[in-house]
C-alpha cells in the first residue's frame, strides 16, 4: 500500500470538503493572470474533478487539511527517555550497556568521587545532596547512550550569593555560524583555494573542568538506577551536566584553550573565535562554539588540524570530523557546482512523521492566499490545546535556521500560541507539508565577490490584522548571495502608509546591520564602505537622505529615526530597485505559486 496517498476511508472523509473548495476557488482565481497561475497550472487544476481522486486535488490546490488526518508515527530515537519511562519500555538489561559506560566515564574522567550513602552525605556539614535525573537516548545509528545530571537538590541549600553569569550558555548562534561560513566561502572563491568544513565533539564535555566548590557537593542515585550504585551517593568532584555553574565553567576554559591556540574572540558573538596567520592574512581559520562542539572554517587544512590537537592536548579524547556533514542539526555540503549548501532535511523529515504528515501527498507552497485572513468556516473557529499547537510550532521555528522562505508564515503561527484556533492548526500543518515537501532546498552560499555586507528591506503594507504591516530584511555576503540571517516579523507601529512601512522596516534592519557590520570586522574583513541597503520605495530612501524630518512624517516617534542616524555618519548608504528585483518580497506576502517558487530560487541563490 502505498504511504504518500490517502486511504479510502480519508478520501470519503475529505472529498466534500475538497469539492466545496475547488469551487471557492474557482469562483475566484483569474486564470488569465500570470502572477496568479499558469496556463500549464491553470490546464492542470480544471482537468481534476472532484471524483478523481484526493491525491490530485491536494496537490493542485494546496488545500490545508484537518487534523483529523494526521497519522503520528512515534519514535524514540534523538529523543531524551527518562529512566523510569526507559525501564517501562526496554527493561534494566537492554540499558545495563549504556549505564555501565556513562558511569565509567565519570569516575574515568574525576567527575565523580568517593562512593557513600545517603545518610553519610546529609551529615557532611555544608553539604548539598543533588537528586541524579537519568536519561535515555536511542541514536540515529541504533547506539543507547545514557546521561546522569543533577537535578533538584534533597534538603535545604546554604545561602550564596547571587550569580547571574551562572546562566551564562556557550552557544553560538546560528547567524554567526552561516555568517562566517558564508563569509570564508567567498574569501577562499575568490582566493580560488578550497574550504575545509572540519568539526570536533570533546567526549565527555562538562566532566572535564574542576567545580571548586566551597560546599560539598553529592549526586544520590534513585532505587532503580540499573547499576551496583543505586541508591547510593558520590561526591561531586567535576562540572557535570545540570548544574548552572557548569555552562560559565567549561565555556570559560573552551576560551582559554582557544585563545592559547591563538584565536581571538569576536566581540559581538562571544563563541566565534578567529585566527590568521601573521605571515600571510589571508590564510585564517573561523571556529564557532556549541557547548563542546566546534566548527572549524579554513582555507588552510592545518589550521583546522591546530585547532583540534589543543583540544586534544585539554581534554583528551575527542569525536572529530575532517569533512562536516551534519554539525549541530545543520546538513553542509560543497555541491559539484560549488558553494555551499546547508540543509535541514532529517530533521524535517523527522518532524514530518512525528507530526504525522508523512503520508499525505506533496505540496508545492506553504500557504494559501488567505493564510492572513481571519477563518471564515466556523468549524474552523474550535479552540485547539496551546500545548500541541505550541509544540508544532516550536518544530517549525527550529527550521528557520535555513528555511527562511517560510520566516513570515511561521512569525504569524506563533502569534497565536496563547489562544489557537483548528484554523491556525491547519495552515501550521500545512507549512510543515510543505517543508517535508521539499527537500534540498536551503540556502546556497557561492559568491566570488569580495566579503561585503550587503542588505535588503521590504515591506508589505496593511497586510496583517488590526492593519498591521508585515517587515523583512535580509543580511547576505554579496547583494545576489543566500542570506545568513533574516528578519521577518509584523512592524512595531500600525503604518499609515505604504512609504512608512517601508521606512520602518528599513529601520528595523539598522540594528542588524552594526551587529554584523561589526561582526565582519572581528573576523578580518573590515567593512571599509558603507554598507548599502537596498529598497524599492524611492520616498523611503527620500525620507532618509533628507537634511530634516518632513511634515507629513512627524507622527513617526523618534527611534525609528536611526536609520537616519547610519546615513548621515556615512555607515550606510541608500539603493534603489525595482520592486521586480526585491529579493525580501518573498518574505512579506503571500505569493502565487509561478511567482513563489522563482523568487524562492532568489532568494537561496539556487540559481547560482
Amino acid at each position: 500500500m502505498r504511504s504518500d496517498v490517502l486511504s479510502h476511508a480519508d478520501q470519503a472523509l475529505l472529498t466534500p470538503y475538497l469539492r466545496d473548495v475547488r469551487a471557492d476557488w474557482l469562483r475566484t482565481v483569474d486564470v488569465t493572470r500570470p502572477d496568479e497561475l499558469s496556463h500549464e497550472d491553470a490546464l492542470s487544476f480544471l482537468a481534476h474533478g472532484p471524483d478523481d481522486g484526493v491525491a490530485s486535488c491536494l496537490s493542485a490546490s494546496s488545500v490545508p487539511l484537518p487534523s483529523s488526518v494526521l497519522l503520528p508515527v512515534p519514535s524514540v530515537k534523538c529523543k531524551e527517555v527518562p529512566l523510569r519511562a526507559a525501564l517501562r519500555s526496554n527493561g534494566p538489561a537492554r540499558l545495563q550497556k549504556a549505564t555501565d559506560f556513562e558511569v565509567a566515564k565519570n569516575f574515568r574522567l574525576g567527575a565523580w568521587g568517593a562512593v557513600c550513602s545517603l545518610a553519610d552525605a546529609m551529615k557532611d556539614p555544608g553539604s548539598i545532596v543533588y537528586e541524579a535525573v537519568v536519561l535515555y537516548k536511542l541514536k540515529a545509528d541504533n547506539r543507547e547512550t545514557c546521561r546522569v545530571a543533577a537535578s533538584r537538590p534533597l534538603g535545604p541549600v546554604p545561602p550564596t550569593p547571587p550569580t547571574p553569569e551562572v546562566l551564562f550558555s556557550s552557544v553560538a548562534s546560528d547567524g554567526a555560524k552561516l555568517a562566517s561560513l558564508s563569509a570564508m566561502q567567498s574569501h577562499c572563491s575568490r582566493r580560488g583555494e578550497q574550504l575545509y568544513i572540519s568539526d570536533a565533539d570533546v567526549v565527555g564535555g562538562f566532566l572535564h573542568i574542576m567545580l571548586n566548590s566551597p560546599f560539598p557537593l553529592y549526586l544520590h542515585f534513585p532505587k532503580t538506577f540499573p547499576h551496583a550504585l543505586a541508591g547510593q551517593c558520590v561526591r561531586i568532584v567535576h562540572a557535570i551536566y545540570g548544574l548552572q555553574v557548569s555552562n560559565r565553567l567549561f565555556s570559560d576554559e573552551m576560551t582559554r584553550v582557544l585563545q592559547g591556540a591563538g584565536f581571538t574572540r569576536s566581540r559581538v558573538e562571544l563563541q566565534t573565535y578567529v585566527k590568521t596567520n601573521p605571515v600571510d592574512p589571508s590564510q585564517k581559520c573561523v571556529v564557532n562554539v556549541c557547548v563542546d562542539d566546534c566548527l572549524a572554517l579554513s582555507n588552510v587544512q592545518a589550521m583546522n588540524l591546530d585547532v583540534f590537537a589543543a583540544l586534544k592536548r585539554r581534554f583528551g579524547e575527542l569525536t572529530v570530523n575532517l569533512v562536516t556533514t551534519v554539525h549541530t542539526g545543520l546538513e553542509i555540503s560543497q555541491p559539484p557546482t560549488g558553494g555551499v549548501l546547508v540543509l535541514q532535511d532529517q530533521a524535517i523529515a523527522r518532524a514530518a512523521s512525528l507530526i504525522g504528515v508523512s503520508h499525505l501527498p506533496a505540496v508545492a507552497l506553504p500557504a494559501l492566499k488567505t493564510f492572513f485572513d481571519a477563518p471564515a468556516d466556523p468549524s474552523c473557529c474550535v479552540a485547539v490545546d496551546p500545548t500541541t499547537y505550541s509544540s508544532l510550532t516550536g518544530k517549525l521555528v527550529q527550521f528557520l535556521k535555513t528555511r527562511f522562505d517560510v520566516k513570515h508564515y511561521v512569525s504569524e503561527l506563533c502569534s497565536h500560541n496563547q489562544g489557537p484556533l483548528e484554523y491556525h492548526y491547519r495552515l501550521a500543518i500545512h507549512v510543515l507539508r510543505y517543508l517535508h515537501s521539499t527537500p534540498g532546498v536551503g540556502p546556497v552560499y557561492k559568491s566570488a565577490s569580495p566579503v561585503v555586507l550587503s542588505v535588503t528591506s521590504d515591506a508589505a503594507f496593511g497586510l496583517l490584522s488590526g492593519g498591521r504591516s508585515s517587515g523583512a530584511s535580509l543580511f547576505s555576503i554579496g547583494p545576489s548571495n543566500a542570506p545568513f540571517a533574516v528578519i521577518a516579523k509584523p512592524l512595531p507601529v500600525i503604518a499609515l502608509c505604504p512609504m512608512t512601512a517601508e521606512y520602518l522596516s528599513a529601520g528595523l534592519a539598522c540594528q542588524g546591520i552594526l551587529h554584523w557590520y561589526q561582526f565582519l570586522d572581528d573576523l578580518g574583513w573590515p567593512v571599509l564602505a558603507p554598507v548599502v541597503l537596498t529598497l524599492d520605495n524611492k520616498t523611503a530612501i527620500s525620507l532618509v537622505t533628507a537634511p530634516q524630518v518632513s511634515k507629513k512624517s512627524l507622527w513617526i516617534e523618534v527611534k525609528h529615526h536611526f536609520i537616519r542616524e547610519l546615513h548621515s555618519k556615512g555607515l550606510i548608504t541608500m539603493a534603489y530597485v525595482p520592486s521586480s528585483q526585491m529579493r525580501a518580497n518573498i518574505l512579506t506576502k503571500y505569493l502565487p505559486p509561478t511567482a513563489y517558487l522563482r523568487e524562492r530560487d532568489v532568494l537561496f541563490n539556487c540559481t547560482a
